[in-house]
C-alpha cells in the first residue's frame, strides 16, 4: 500500500489534514510528476495509461478504502484540493475526480516539496514540487508527458529529427528568457505545444509568434476538436498573428473533426494566400492516444523514472 514518507503533521488554516488525506494526496502528486505505478502486474503511468482509480494508486482492497480513505477523499473534496464528483475532469473519455485542482497542486507543492525534488530534480520547473507548472491541469500535464513518450518514436519523426536518440525529447526545455514548449528537442529542431480549454486565447496566439521563430516544426496537441478549431479561429480573426486559414473562422467548432482541422491546415499551406507558419501538426490527446501503441517498444527502451511505486 502506498502512503506518503514523512508522516508528521500538516497543518492549514483551518487545522490539521488527516494522514489518510495527505496519503492519498500523496499518490496523486506522484501521478501528476510521472511516477510509475506497478499494480497487478501492469506498468501504469501518466503517460501510458488513462487515470486509474486513486484506489488503485493507493494499492488497497475495497474494504479497507471504506474504512479508511473514503471519507479522507471527501475531506480532499471539501477544501477544495480535487475536482470532485459533481465536476471531474474528463481525460481520454474518462471523468477523473480526483484530479488535482489549483489549490490542490499547490498543497502538493507545499506539502511535499522536499521529497519530490528530491526524486525530480532533474525537471522541476516550477520550484514548488511539482513538474511543470502550477496553472497546469491533470489534463495538460497528461498531454506534456504523452508527447515526451511519443516524440521519440519513428513515427513522429521529420527530417533531421529521424536521427535523434529517445533522450533528446526534453519536457519544458530552454530558460525564462525565452519562449518555452511544453516539449521540444534539445536542438531546437521541433517541438510540441498543449492547449487545453482553459487556455488563455490571447496568451497561446503570442506563444506562437515567439515559438514558431524558435522551432522549425511545431506541433499542436489540443484536449479536444472544439479547443483545436476555436483556437484556429482566433488565430485567424487575431491581428496578434499573421495566421490565415482556409474557410475560418470556424462556427459551432464542436461540430468539425480532427481530419477537417489536418485537411484546411493542409490546403493552406499550399495556398500562397493562406499562412499557418508555426502550425505544422495538429493533434488531440486521444488521437496521439490512439497511435500510443505504436511507441510502446520506444519507450521499453528509456530509463526507468527516477520513481518506481
Amino acid at each position: 500500500m502506498l502512503t506518503r514518507p514523512n508522516r508528521g503533521q500538516r497543518q492549514i488554516d483551518s487545522g490539521t489534514v488527516s494522514q489518510s488525506a495527505l496519503d492519498l494526496l500523496y499518490a496523486i502528486g506522484e501521478w501528476y510528476n510521472g511516477a510509475e505505478f506497478h499494480r497487478d502486474g501492469q506498468l501504469l503511468s501518466i503517460a501510458t495509461s488513462q487515470p486509474p482509480k486513486l484506489q488503485t494508486l493507493i494499492e488497497c482492497g475495497d474494504n479497507f478504502w471504506d474504512y479508511r480513505y473514503a471519507n479522507a477523499f471527501d475531506e480532499l473534496e471539501s477544501l477544495g484540493w480535487v475536482r470532485g464528483s459533481e465536476d471531474p475532469e474528463w481525460i481520454l473519455s474518462k471523468p477523473v475526480k480526483w484530479a488535482p485542482t489549483r489549490q490542490g497542486r499547490a498543497a502538493i507543492g507545499d506539502f511535499f516539496r522536499e521529497e519530490f525534488i528530491e526524486k525530480y530534480e532533474g525537471i522541476i520547473r516550477s520550484g514548488g514540487g511539482l513538474v511543470g507548472y502550477l496553472d497546469e491541469t491533470l489534463t495538460h500535464r497528461t498531454g506534456v508527458e504523452l508527447c515526451h513518450f511519443a516524440g521519440g518514436h519513428p513515427i513522429s519523426a521529420i527530417g533531421d529529427f529521424k536521427d535523434h536518440p529517445w533522450e533528446n525529447i526534453v519536457m519544458y526545455p530552454g530558460n525564462r528568457r525565452h519562449a518555452r514548449p511544453d516539449v521540444g528537442t534539445a536542438n531546437e529542431w521541433t517541438s510540441w505545444e498543449i492547449i487545453t480549454s482553459h487556455d488563455d486565447l490571447v496568451e497561446t496566439a503570442e506563444k506562437l509568434m515567439r515559438i514558431r521563430g524558435q522551432y522549425e516544426y511545431v506541433r499542436w496537441l489540443f484536449d479536444t476538436r472544439e479547443s483545436a478549431f476555436r483556437v484556429l479561429s482566433f488565430f485567424h480573426e487575431s491581428d496578434i498573428t499573421d495566421i490565415q486559414i482556409v474557410n475560418a473562422p470556424y462556427d459551432n467548432p464542436e461540430d468539425y473533426s480532427l481530419q477537417i482541422g489536418q485537411d484546411v491546415l493542409k490546403r493552406s499551406r499550399e495556398d500562397d494566400a493562406y499562412c499557418v507558419n508555426g502550425i505544422d501538426q495538429l493533434e488531440t490527446l486521444q488521437s496521439l492516444w490512439d497511435q500510443k501503441e505504436h511507441f510502446a517498444q520506444t519507450y521499453n527502451q528509456k530509463s526507468p523514472t527516477k520513481s518506481t511505486l
